[in-house]
């Protein structure tokens, strides 16, 4: 399913609308990361205007036509299916089974439809990228160091690296809200520098998905004490990675 990770408190808010936008627009769960250090974290948060936001728009199928078969499972052109409203006339389909016909939505125990429903399912899920956009880059576009993050360690990281390039070191900075799918474009950020950084409060997971997706060596700075991370360690791990250490 789409996975997408806050970056700070006041972040939580646009990502729980990003969340159900996707959500809605291609039919299916979408999960919100948070972490500890957002949930006990705090920071000024200015209230948007309510009317001015763009609406999430959901357009439900009206009552069939006499004649016409309702298809559950009929996807538009990012693979989502129809969201029929319980109890509209001609467009009642059967819910629940381990597994479904692609169009009639009929229950299906065949095993090439089950593969290809989950090959339908998984393609649905990297259509995401193209709604969300690319990845951004603070810093320079290319040279010696890229420093990834993602959840709650943005601020810290960002801040990090501004000191770096302050320093005169060839430091930039990319934060993933979207988790899954990637960025149309991480593979090609990733690649422009001769290093690259991930920062985790955890093992390294995201360090392990990046390394075996994109055939990097990318390095891990790992945290696992329960306590966020401070700029200055993360200025030594910067300085550090640049030295080849």
């Amino acid at each position: 399913m789409p996975v997408v990770a806050a970056r700070s408190p006041g972040d939580c808010f646009d990502v729980a609308i990003e969340a159900w936008r996707i959500a809605t627009r291609f039919m299916t769960p979408v999960m919100v990361l948070s972490d500890g250090y957002i949930a006990n974290g705090a920071e000024p948060w200015k209230l948007p205007n309510v009317d001015q936001m763009e609406p999430i728009k959901v357009v439900h199928p009206g009552p069939a036509e006499p004649g016409e078969t309702f298809l559950p499972y009929k996807r538009d052109e990012m693979l989502a299916r129809p969201w029929a409203l319980p109890g509209t006339k001609g467009l009642e389909h059967r819910i629940g089974g381990l597994e479904k016909e692609d169009g009639t939505g009929n229950i299906s125990y065949d095993p090439k439809n089950h593969q290809h429903m989950v090959n339908t399912r998984a393609r649905k899920v990297q259509n995401v990228a193209e709604v969300v956009g690319p990845l951004n880059v603070e810093g320079p576009e290319q040279g010696e160091l890229l420093v990834l993050s993602w959840g709650g360690t943005y601020g810290a990281c960002r801040t990090a690296c501004e000191h770096a390039r302050r320093n005169g070191q060839s430091v930039a900075h990319a934060h993933l809200r979207w988790l899954n799918p990637f960025p149309r474009n991480l593979g090609e950020v990733l690649h422009r520098y001769r290093r690259v950084l991930i920062p985790e409060l955890n093992m390294g997971q995201l360090r392990v998905l990046i390394n075996s997706q994109f055939h990097l060596g990318a390095k891990g700075y790992n945290k696992v004490q329960g306590k966020p991370f401070s700029v200055s360690e993360l200025e030594a791990a910067i300085t550090a990675t640049l030295a080849g250490e």
